[in-house]
């Protein structure tokens, strides 16, 4: 007898895929302003499946950083 719950992980074992972007020529403004973007992009896909889990250095700061409304305090 095959339980709903087995049937489910059989339909959906997709293995994780990875992708590392290497980015030149950019400039320190316009660093935190691709991190925030692809954060919007992880965010908004995330309800059609999948997962995006973004690394980079000081990316919470820069995320929190990208979320304050003009004239806010730190």
């Amino acid at each position: 007898m095959i339980i709903a719950g087995e049937i489910w992980k059989k339909k959906n074992k997709v293995p994780m895929k990875e992708i590392n972007i290497k980015v030149k020529n950019i400039s320190s403004r316009q660093w935190p302003l691709l991190l925030v973007e692809l954060n919007l992009v992880a965010k908004n896909w995330r309800r059609f499946g999948p997962k995006i889990d973004i690394k980079a250095k000081n990316f919470d700061k820069i995320i929190k950083w990208g979320k304050k409304k003009h004239g806010e305090a730190d």
